[in-house]
Formats: C-alpha cells, structure tokens, sequence
C-alpha cells in the first residue's frame, strides 16, 4: 500500500504592538468591557490619542511605555518589547515591575 503523506504548511503570523492592542480592545468589547477606545483608555490610564496611533501602528511605544503596557495588560515585558521593535533592548531592561521581571516570571 502506498500512502502519501503531503508536507503541512504553518503560517506564522508575526505579533506587533497593533495587532495585540486590537486583539485585546476587541474581545474586551465583545465581553461588554468597555465600548470605545476612550473608554478602554480611561480604564488602564493611557491617553486615548496614544493608544490609537499605537493601535493604528502610527507609532510604536518607547520602551518605559512597553513596560507601562505589560503591566496594564499583564503580559510579559520582554514580548511587548520585541512587538515593538525593541528587541534587541529588552536585555537592558532586567528590572521588576510589580512583580515581574522582563521574561515575565515572578
């Protein structure tokens, strides 16, 4: 018997800044958290006009910004510096922030 076996292809979507904002606005949207980008701002203390030029990718943040970023949204910092383009920084920010150090352990 011949069986033929075809190769699978995984596409790899790249994280940015954008695209991890509009993920989290949107399903905290979809679960009734908030209704506007103003409203979602308010709530995590950023201005509404930075977080839409960082949603729409029309600036990415500074790197005390990233930090601000994973805390608020509690991911790790090292991953919000590298969707940023701070890659090759984040070895420079080895602090804690409430907890976390830049790989995002406790």
């Amino acid at each position: 018997m011949l069986t033929l076996v075809t190769p699978m292809v995984i596409l790899y979507v790249a994280m940015d800044i954008p695209r991890w904002l509009r993920g989290l606005y949107d399903e905290g949207k979809k679960e009734g958290r908030w209704t506007s980008v103003e409203d979602w701002a308010k709530e995590y203390g950023f201005k509404t006009a930075t977080l839409d030029r960082w949603m729409t990718g029309a600036r990415n943040p500074e790197p005390l910004s990233c930090l601000r970023l994973a805390h608020a949204f509690d991911a790790p910092v090292n991953d919000v510096l590298e969707w940023a383009g701070h890659g090759a920084m984040s070895a420079l920010f080895n602090v804690t922030v409430k907890g976390k150090t830049a790989t995002g352990h406790n």
